[in-house]
C-alpha cells in the first residue's frame, strides 16, 4: 500500500518570488519532498487551490518534478491524502501537518480593483509591499 502525501504549493513549497518574479522554494520543504520520494510506500502529490496546472507550473519552476508523482487541484480533489502538508490549519488529509508560523487573517483593499479581501499571513505588520504579498493581486484574480 502506498500512502498519499499531498504538499501545498503557495507558502509551503513556494515561499516568495525574486525581484524578477520567479518563484523561490522553501528549501526545507523541497528537501522533504526529495526525502519522501525515496520512501517505497509514498506517493507524492503537489497540489494547489490555484489548480492542477498552477501546481505543475510551480513544480517545474522549482525543479521538484523528478520527486513528484502527481499534480492536483485542491478544489474538487478526487482523493483525500493520508498526509497533507500545508501552511494553513486545514484538515485536508487523514493527518494534516501545518508548516511554518501561525498565520493571522488580515483584510486588504485591492489597489487595482478596490475589492476587499482577506489573506492569512504571518503578521499584520507585513503590509502589501512585503515579499509574501507580492503577486497577491494575481492570486486574487486567478480563477479557481
Amino acid at each position: 500500500m502506498k500512502y498519499t502525501i499531498a504538499i501545498d504549493v503557495d507558502d509551503t513549497l513556494r515561499q516568495h518570488q525574486n525581484h524578477e518574479g520567479a518563484p523561490l522554494a522553501d528549501e526545507d520543504i523541497r528537501t522533504l519532498i526529495r526525502i519522501l520520494h525515496g520512501m517505497r510506500n509514498a506517493r507524492i502529490v503537489l497540489w494547489s487551490g490555484g489548480g492542477r496546472d498552477y501546481a505543475e507550473r510551480i513544480g517545474h519552476a522549482l525543479h521538484v518534478d523528478q520527486w513528484v508523482d502527481e499534480y492536483a487541484s485542491k478544489i474538487g480533489a478526487s482523493f483525500k491524502p493520508d498526509i497533507s502538508i500545508d501552511d494553513q490549519d486545514h484538515a485536508l488529509g487523514t493527518v494534516s501537518l501545518a508548516w511554518g508560523p501561525e498565520r493571522v487573517p488580515v483584510s486588504y483593499d485591492c489597489a487595482r480593483c478596490g475589492e476587499s479581501f482577506t489573506v492569512h499571513q504571518v503578521s499584520p505588520e507585513q503590509g502589501p509591499g512585503h515579499p509574501v504579498l507580492l503577486g497577491l493581486h494575481e492570486i486574487h484574480e486567478r480563477p479557481l
